[in-house]
């Protein structure tokens, strides 16, 4: 029996040779004087499975993860890929995202484009920044971490949302420490203490109020801004300060507010101790009173 002469794209097989099959994988055959299959170079690929798609040399295309740079396949460039057999050029990665190697292998599908941390990558393959309070310490990550209980992050860039100490406390918090000063095993956020505040997220100490105020109330917005230092009773606000009621006034609650002048025939004993202002008891008959000298009469230093 004669061996078959197979058309271009197919090679005789068989016992005896009379059978012609498609060319193998990654082969091709582009005569029918020729007997076998030839290999395509290195970094080429065929792409088809019919006798047309092994026909020709130009069948041998670049491999998944290569382009075609002056007739020779190379590996995708960094930050590109390519998920398909073609001589087409690489792809870029999405914004945000990188690859790592240099091997074709790590350039050929979307997945090698790892999101910076910081980021997510979504089902659609677009990086974007983790949610409010969540973060991503890894690169590559398809999902982010959620903070812990209590604790919030601060902004919308991706350099805020990389790292688990992103997590902060809420103004008007501090973040509970254990003895030796350094933050907790279950860390936690409490309210700032008396007399301190926060202004902005933070893992640092709330900072005391100016000498003389005080913080009124025991929620973290009671204690979320420099304004939530307030007078102390006996005082009233100059300025950012504060002065203790002036002589012969007033004032029983912590606040802004200003000092209540004493009843008539009333007067404060000490001008200058806020505890004597402090209340209207403070105002009593025989303290210090202002009045004009009776004539022919001096008053002592």
């Amino acid at each position: 029996m004669c061996p078959a002469v197979c058309p271009s794209g197919e090679q005789a097989s068989g016992a005896f040779g009379n059978v012609c099959d498609v060319c193998p994988a990654d082969t091709y055959k582009n005569a029918t004087s020729a007997t076998q299959c030839r290999p395509c170079a290195a970094g080429r690929v065929t792409h088809g499975t019919s006798s047309a798609d092994h026909d020709s040399l130009a069948d041998c295309v670049c491999s998944p993860g290569r382009e075609q740079v002056n007739g020779t396949c190379r590996a995708c460039g960094t930050h590109m890929y390519k998920p398909a057999a073609g001589n087409e050029p690489c792809l870029a990665c999405p914004a945000n995202s990188f690859t790592t190697g240099l091997q074709p292998s790590q350039h050929d599908e979307l997945g090698d484009c790892s999101c910076q941390r910081g980021l997510f990558m979504t089902a659609e393959g677009a990086c974007q920044v983790c949610p409010i309070d969540t973060y991503s310490d890894t690169a590559g990550s398809t999902t982010c971490t959620s903070c812990p209980s209590g604790f919030v992050t601060a902004g919308s860039s991706r350099s805020q949302h990389d790292s688990a100490l992103d997590c902060l406390c809420p103004a008007g918090t501090q973040v509970v420490n254990d003895p030796a000063g350094s933050p907790s095993s279950s860390p936690a956020c409490v309210v700032c203490p008396d007399s301190t505040f926060q202004t902005s997220p933070s893992l640092q100490p709330c900072r005391r109020c100016p000498d003389g105020t005080i913080t009124l109330g025991s929620t973290p917005a009671d204690h979320n801004s420099s304004t939530s230092c307030t007078c102390m009773a006996g005082q009233y606000k100059v300025g950012a300060s504060c002065s203790t009621c002036p002589a012969n006034t007033y004032k029983a609650e912590p606040g802004d507010a200003r000092c209540v002048p004493c009843p008539p025939g009333t007067a404060t004993f000490n001008k200058s101790i806020p505890s004597h202002h402090d209340n209207a008891a403070d105002c009593r008959t025989g303290g210090w009173q202002q009045r004009a000298c009776t004539r022919r009469t001096l008053s002592p230093m």
